[in-house]
């Protein structure tokens, strides 16, 4: 550390609620009086400011207000949750309806983003964890992973939500708003990067009506709130993917290696019927579809809201950023 010249805090809010400041303290301690140091943090909690007048030297505090408008690129909707226990439930519906490329589903605790993510892998999807209990090579062993489609969906905890880079995400999915309007915005950021196109989803319930509503107020514009999808829609999509795939079959080399079967059966049976026998089967190999999902669905929910300008009477968090020079 006595060659450093140049410190640099990024997320210092988010070392603070992790609990490093004592461990940020001690480096600080031992780094040369003579160097340039930065903080960045999305908000200045006292301590945070406490530790800038320690240890930066006549610092000029820098304030970005976040944008008041979310940006167009990303498609902002909810779906309802009809009851709270049912909440993974309908995420797997959606799931299935949307059918994500990648997406991040951010959950407030590790624990909940383990026992989610077994209930993913149980059902047969791509799907790993992300928090603060991993290392820091096993997180960059999995992203690595997600950014080579090698994983379609990571659970994370909001330690994911700043500094993540992922540039063609394409969907994130808040399993339930959260509390901060902060929050909402640095996990969407998660999507619709470097020029792409993104989807963020929330998962509300009746009791998270008010958080969505703080969060149409900042960004002035109302979240679609869709029902839960319905059975039929969920068969309705899953055969549009068999449809897809049985595309790409049809153009393969093997195709030829079936055809004599085809033609034993053809005997007995019309093409089409045949046809329409291996589908079913393709069909049935998909996971059971929960039998409540046409209650819920037809429940009053609201139709998708359009979207509409909405007045923001509230003061909107800022990004500061600290720097000093010697």
């Amino acid at each position: 550390l006595n060659q450093l010249s140049w410190f640099v805090l990024d997320e210092a809010d988010e070392m603070l609620n992790m609990g490093f400041i004592p461990d940020v303290r001690k480096i600080l301690a031992q780094v040369p009086s003579q160097r340039h140091m930065a903080f960045f943090s999305a908000t200045m909690a006292p301590e945070i400011y406490k530790l800038s007048k320690q240890f930066l030297h006549d610092p000029v505090t820098v304030t970005v207000e976040l944008p008041k408008a979310a940006p167009t690129r990303i498609n902002q909707i909810a779906y309802r949750v009809p009851r709270i226990w049912a909440r993974s439930t309908v995420l797997q519906a959606i799931l299935e309806l949307e059918d994500p490329e990648s997406a991040l589903i951010f959950v407030r605790t590790r624990r909940e983003a383990a026992d989610l993510t077994q209930q993913l892998q149980s059902a047969g999807y791509s799907a790993d964890e992300y928090h603060g209990d991993l290392s820091q090579s096993q997180r960059e062993r999995l992203l690595e992973r997600l950014r080579q489609r090698r994983i379609r969906w990571v659970v994370a905890t909001d330690i994911a939500a700043r500094g993540l880079h992922v540039d063609d995400l394409s969907h994130v999915i808040n399993y339930e708003p959260p509390d901060s309007v902060e929050s909402y915005v640095h996990r969407i950021g998660r999507t619709g990067r470097a020029g792409n196109e993104g989807t963020a989803i929330s998962l509300v319930h009746a009791l998270d009506r008010w958080k969505l509503h703080e969060i149409e107020q900042h960004i002035r514009q109302e979240i679609p709130t869709l029902p839960t999808p319905s059975r039929s829609a969920i068969e309705g999509r899953r055969l549009e993917k068999l449809t897809e795939e049985l595309d790409g079959v049809l153009m393969g080399e093997r195709l030829a290696s079936f055809l004599p079967t085809v033609s034993q059966l053809s005997e007995e049976y019309d093409t089409q019927t045949i046809a329409a026998a291996a589908l079913q089967m393709a069909f049935d190999r998909y996971p059971p579809i929960t039998a409540n999902l046409d209650d819920w669905s037809s429940k009053k929910s609201g139709k998708g809201r359009k979207s509409k300008p909405v007045s923001n009477k509230h003061q909107s968090p800022s990004r500061s950023e600290i720097s000093a020079t010697p």
